[in-house]
C-alpha cells in the first residue's frame, strides 16, 4: 500500500541559454530517475498523484533562443511549494516531504547554510533562482511536515554579486513540534563548491552525486535494527561516490542527518 501522507517536490533544469552558464545533461534523467525511485513499492513507494515534477521538457520551445523563453523561472517552481506553505499555515500538512532539485545552483557569500537553484532564465547581472533551503528550513520550523528530505544536486559555489534572497514567505511564531521533526539534508557537494555529472554509458548523462545517491537507497543494507536510516545511506554515498566518479575529480558531499 503506497504511502498517501507522504509528498514530493522535484526539478530538473538542464537547459541554460545564456552564456555565464552552460546547458547541463544530467538533471532531466537525474529527476525522472528519482521520480521512479519514489513510486517504486521497493523504493519510496509513494501515491504518484502527490508529487509534482518540473522539467526543462515540460516546456516549448524545447531549444529557447535565449534567457527570455527559457522555462522554469522562479514563479514557477516556486508555485510548487506555495501549495505546501498555504497548506502549512492550517498546521501539519503531511508525515514525510521530499524536495529533490538538480541544475546550475549557488550559496550566499555570507551564509553556509544556504543553496539555490538557478532558474533557466538566470544571466550574470540577474541571478533569477529560487532559495530552496529558505522553503525547507520554513517547513522545519512550522513543523508542516515530520520528516524533512532535502536532497540538492547543484552547484554551492559563491559569487559576490549573487546573493540568496528569501521567497517572501508568512512570518508565523514557529511551532513548539518543530523540535521533533526529522531532517535528512543531502547536498551534492560543501559550500563553495562545485559538483559533476558524467556520462556513464551510450550518452546517459548523470550527476555522480545522484547516482551515487539512488545507488545507496536501492543497494544500502539495514543497520543491526533492521533499519535503513540516513546514517546508513551517508555513509554508503560516502564511500562508493569515488569510485562512480573514476578518474573525475568530485569534492565530498554534504550530507546533514538528525
Amino acid at each position: 500500500m503506497s504511502k498517501t501522507d507522504h509528498y514530493a517536490i522535484i526539478v530538473g533544469i538542464t537547459t541554460y541559454p545564456d552564456a555565464s552558464l552552460k546547458d547541463l545533461r544530467g538533471p532531466v534523467r537525474d529527476a525522472k530517475e528519482f521520480c521512479q525511485w519514489l513510486v517504486d513499492p521497493a523504493g519510496g513507494d509513494m501515491d504518484e498523484q502527490n508529487i509534482k515534477c518540473l522539467l526543462t521538457t515540460d516546456f516549448h520551445p524545447p531549444d529557447p533562443t535565449g534567457p527570455q523563453d527559457a522555462h522554469p523561472i522562479p514563479n514557477e517552481i516556486d508555485a510548487l511549494f506555495e501549495k505546501y506553505v498555504s497548506r502549512g499555515l492550517q498546521g501539519r500538512v503531511g508525515e514525510r516531504l521530499y524536495v529533490f532539485v538538480a541544475g546550475h545552483g549557488f550559496s550566499d557569500p555570507q551564509d553556509t547554510e544556504t543553496n539555490c537553484l538557478y532558474a533557466a532564465n538566470a544571466r550574470s547581472y540577474f541571478p533569477y533562482s529560487t532559495a530552496i533551503t529558505h522553503y525547507a528550513s520554513w517547513f522545519y520550523r512550522n513543523a508542516v511536515f515530520d520528516e524533512i528530505v532535502l536532497i540538492m544536486d547543484c552547484c554551492r559555489t559563491t559569487n559576490p554579486m549573487h546573493c540568496v534572497n528569501p521567497p517572501p514567505l508568512p512570518v508565523l511564531q514557529g511551532s513548539a513540534r518543530a523540535s521533533r521533526v526529522k531532517r535528512f539534508y543531502a547536498f551534492a557537494t560543501g559550500w563553495g563548491q562545485e559538483t559533476r555529472e558524467k556520462d556513464f554509458g551510450g550518452g546517459l548523462w548523470s550527476g555522480i552525486f545522484t547516482d551515487a545517491l539512488l545507488k545507496a537507497l536501492r543497494n544500502a543494507k539495514p543497520d543491526s535494527q533492521g533499519l535503513v536510516t540516513g546514517m546508513v545511506i551517508k555513509n554508503y554515498v560516502h564511500n562508493v561516490i569515488d569510485s562512480i566518479a573514476g578518474d573525475i575529480a568530485v569534492n565530498p558531499p554534504e550530507i546533514q542527518v538528525d
